[in-house]
């Protein structure tokens, strides 16, 4: 088993204060962004169309779409 020691806790105080920036050279905007942001969405999904991912994170069957 795999140990977690990371102050998780820390962590989400400073994306709360706004203390979190990306590495350099990292960021992305616009339409690389979003097709980078929909690849992750049906990854994490296992589905192939964003409709389906939206109906599989709001936990409806894509049966019933």
């Amino acid at each position: 088993m795999m140990s977690d020691t990371y102050d998780w806790n820390a962590l989400a105080e400073k994306a709360e204060r706004g203390e979190l920036r990306p590495i350099e050279g990292t960021a992305v905007k616009g339409e690389e962004a979003a097709a980078r942001g929909a690849a992750m969405l049906l990854a994490a999904t296992g589905t192939e169309s964003v409709e389906d991912a939206t109906h599989v994170a709001l936990g409806r069957s894509r049966a019933n779409s």
